[in-house]
């Protein structure tokens, strides 16, 4: 994957700032990718930046393979117990966590957004 061009990194803070003013709750990097034509890989790492500078929360959501069920949330991969069995009480199933049912999305951090960013961008 090749480096955020300077543009590309505007494209994506200036669509993560519109959805986060609009008070959206989760925004996901294919939702972005596919709004603004930025690749998906270059847009999940901008928003996984975004996160370690406190201006995203990241959820990492392990979801069921069955129902697709949100069994479980984190806030920090470093949490998640890979191989760890989880109940999922909606399909009554047992699951394995593993990567391929981790779902990553994230939550702009209201603290920062209600700042006086989103207040200059409404005059």
């Amino acid at each position: 994957m090749s480096a955020l061009s300077i543009e590309e990194k505007r494209k994506i803070d200036g669509f993560i700032l519109d959805v986060a003013c609009s008070m959206k709750n989760h925004i996901s990097a294919r939702y972005v990718a596919r709004n603004i034509h930025v690749g998906i890989d270059k847009v999940r790492k901008r928003l996984l930046d975004l996160a370690d500078d406190d201006k995203l929360i990241p959820n990492y959501e392990i979801v069921c393979h069955n129902c697709y069920h949100v069994i479980k949330t984190y806030h920090n991969n470093k949490d998640i117990k890979l191989n760890e069995e989880l109940y999922c009480e909606n399909s009554d199933t047992d699951i394995i966590v593993e990567p391929s049912n981790i779902f990553i999305n994230f939550t702009p951090n209201k603290e920062y957004y209600k700042s006086e960013i989103c207040k200059k961008k409404t005059k």
